[in-house]
């Protein structure tokens, strides 16, 4: 989001600490402003603010004959869109005076994220020499604000967010039945490969467990995990794609009719970095930005040497991230805490335009109506 909130640390410091990194669309996010005010600070409300958006950038190159130049020129085109989810803010704390005095606090909230949000992402990449994107990003934005005269103490971080999965796992499975041939035209009998995922949510660092079973001999399995990446305009005409394989694994081959599971089954490790902002990120599908993935099996047959072709299967697989508790300290802090309050969005919470200024956002943009249980 844009970096037109600055905050004036000669008074104090000011965080904000959520109970865990990760939520879940529909879950209940809690957390706490920590404040450690040094000196007295002209305004009496502090303000938490929650704000959700996609947004891209695609770079287009067209070629076209130029008569000034007597031959061919080129030029780019940019296709920038954006969507905000939403946008609202809530006064977590107001004194009955007209500022805040001195002292340690902690201020508990918690809010609810609304049902159906696609997941956190960020993918940059370089097209005709120039930066494209697909983002979308949650922010939380916490603290005083005075007009007059301008003062803000105010801080912002990241709200990690995945889009809602299957409570309960459930197996994916991914058959291929094919009658096959070799140059020669002999035939070489009937394969069967099939690939069974035990669930269909896996969590970064997990071990992806792959059973196989092949009706034919078959030398080696191979097992890739895919990532595929899709960022669009809203009307289509411009498009990026991107497909890459970030994980592999192979297994011996195996006797007809035998299923390779347990310990002797293929297996993926998901990578790391899947824990956080990186070009390789959870499951998402959000009206610009999606990314998904597949596992795919290759089967390499002992059918007759004629015989070229690797039988290939492939079924898709939803990757989110770990849970990790997260600790923000101040040293010597010992705060006064404050009510907890409850945030509950609303229409009368929305951003009103002095407002979304004033945390630099648009003041122009527009969103869906949320739809609040």
């Amino acid at each position: 989001m844009g970096n037109g909130v600055t905050s004036d640390s000669s008074f104090g410091k000011i965080a904000i600490r959520l109970h865990k990194d990760r939520f879940v669309a529909g879950e209940q996010v809690e957390g706490e402003v920590l404040l450690d005010l040094a000196r007295e600070f002209p305004a009496s409300v502090v303000t938490l603010a929650i704000t959700g958006r996609e947004r891209v950038q695609i770079v287009e190159s067209r070629t076209y004959r130029d008569p000034s130049r007597g031959g061919m020129a080129s030029s780019n085109r940019k296709h920038v869109e954006e969507k905000e989810f939403f946008a609202h803010s809530f006064a977590i704390y107001e004194t009955s005076g007209q500022s805040l005095e001195p002292g340690q606090f902690s201020f508990p909230f918690c809010f609810r994220l609304p049902e159906g949000l696609p997941g956190s992402f960020k993918f940059e990449f370089e097209e005709a020499g120039e930066e494209g994107f697909g983002v979308i990003e949650y922010e939380i934005l916490a603290g005083l604000r005075s007009s007059d005269p301008p003062t803000t103490l105010f801080e912002r971080t990241d709200l990690l967010v995945d889009q809602s999965q299957i409570s309960i796992p459930a197996p994916l499975a991914s058959e291929l039945q094919e009658n096959l041939e070799g140059y020669c035209y002999r035939k070489l009998g009937r394969l069967e490969m099939r690939c069974l995922l035990d669930k269909d949510l896996f969590l970064s660092g997990e071990e992806i467990q792959i059973a196989s079973k092949a009706s034919v001999e078959t030398l080696e399995f191979k097992a890739s995990l895919v990532q595929i990446t899709e960022i669009s305009t809203t009307d289509g005409e411009s498009k990026f794609f991107d497909s890459k394989v970030i994980a592999k694994g192979k297994a011996p081959g195996i006797q007809p009719g035998k299923i390779l599971k347990g310990s002797e089954a293929l297996s993926l490790i998901l990578i790391p970095e899947l824990t956080g902002h990186s070009k390789a990120q959870s499951t998402t599908e959000g009206s610009l930005v999606r990314n998904s993935y597949r596992v795919e099996i290759e089967g390499q047959v002992d059918a007759c040497l004629c015989y070229q072709a690797q039988p290939k299967i492939s079924t898709a697989a939803r990757i989110g991230r770990k849970t990790y508790s997260k600790q923000i300290e101040f040293e010597n802090f010992e705060p006064k805490t404050m009510p907890p309050v409850v945030c509950a969005i609303s229409e009368s919470t929305k951003m009103n335009k002095e407002e979304r200024k004033a945390l630099d956002l648009d003041a122009e943009m527009e969103y869906p109506r949320l739809s609040v249980s």
